[in-house]
Order: C-alpha cells, then sequence, then structure tokens
C-alpha cells in the first residue's frame, strides 16, 4: 500500500502532466477546442478527486483525534461553520426547493433513490435513504464528470448535470 507522501507525489505529477498538456494545448495556434475540453475536464475530474479523497481522510483523522466528531453524522448534518467543513463542503450549497427529509415519506425517497439508481435504496431505512439521495444529488459537475469518464460516456463534456445523471443511469441500467 502507498504511503500518504507516495500518494501525493503520485497525484501531483498527473495532475502536473494534465495540466502541462492543457497549457500547451491552448497555447497552440491550431488548438483543437474539443481536446482543450476534454483536457479541461480530465484535469478537473483528477482535482475532484484529490478533493474528494483528502477530504475523506481529513474527516477521519478529525475522527480520530476527537471522540464524538462529526464524522458518523449525515452530511447535511455536518454543515456549519469553515472550521468543520471539508474542503468540497467549503463551497456555497444552494437551497433546495426540496422538502426536509422529515417532511417527505420513505416511498417518496425510494422513488428518488430509484431515480438516482442508488444501490440496496429497498433495504435502507428512511433516514439512510434521505442521506442516499442527498448526497447523490448534491455531486458536483466535476464528479459526475469523473463517474461518466470512468463509464466511458462520450461526450460527457458538453453534457449538463441532468444530461450525465441520466446518461450514467442508462449505463448502470444496461
Amino acid at each position: 500500500m502507498a504511503s500518504f507522501e507516495e500518494m501525493g507525489d503520485l497525484l501531483t505529477t498527473e495532475l502536473r502532466s494534465r495540466i502541462d498538456r492543457l497549457v500547451s494545448a491552448i497555447g497552440d495556434d491550431d488548438a483543437d477546442f474539443a481536446d482543450i475540453s476534454v483536457l479541461a475536464h480530465e484535469v478537473a475530474s483528477i482535482a475532484a478527486g484529490i478533493e474528494e479523497t483528502y477530504g475523506k481522510v481529513e474527516r477521519l483523522f478529525r475522527a480520530l483525534r476527537e471522540p464524538n466528531s462529526d464524522y458518523d453524522r449525515p452530511r447535511n448534518e455536518r454543515i456549519g461553520s469553515g472550521a468543520e467543513q471539508s474542503p468540497g463542503e467549503w463551497q456555497h450549497q444552494p437551497e433546495r426547493d426540496t422538502p426536509a427529509p422529515d417532511e417527505v415519506t420513505k416511498d417518496e425517497l425510494l422513488e428518488r433513490a430509484r431515480a438516482a439508481n442508488i444501490h440496496g435504496r429497498s433495504s435502507m431505512s428512511k433516514g439512510e435513504l434521505a442521506d442516499a439521495v442527498e448526497a447523490e444529488e448534491s455531486l458536483s459537475k466535476a464528479e459526475l464528470l469523473a463517474r461518466a469518464r470512468r463509464a466511458g460516456i462520450e461526450v460527457r463534456s458538453s453534457m449538463t448535470k441532468d444530461e450525465l445523471r441520466a446518461a450514467l443511469s442508462n449505463v448502470s441500467a444496461s
């Protein structure tokens, strides 16, 4: 297993390589905009993966250092001041038009989980469903693009978040 230092070095090397390729493509007089778009999304995907990984590691370390920390609480209960947030949570979280979990029935949550293609939904409690649906619906476009890249979805860079979700749902349904 790689050490944190080795992991950091590998991630840094890969990110620098992609950024250098992107900068070179942008500076090319015969630039191919599709290639630049793909490279930009690769950089964003790697950066999102780094943020997600280091955010999880930070929350784990905090949980180990601070008994009774909020590591095992649902994400929506952890969002508070900047000191309590992981890097991914620092960004402004938009207000949602969806009702609070206690205002939604389990059947409604199951329907939303089905639409989001959340596996294991039938055996989840109402609280677990609410957490899983919220986590899935709060994914950033960069996170969805990374999933789409791993799934081999073509022309993903031009898709909206809703189109990415639909394409990912279609891939996992087949």
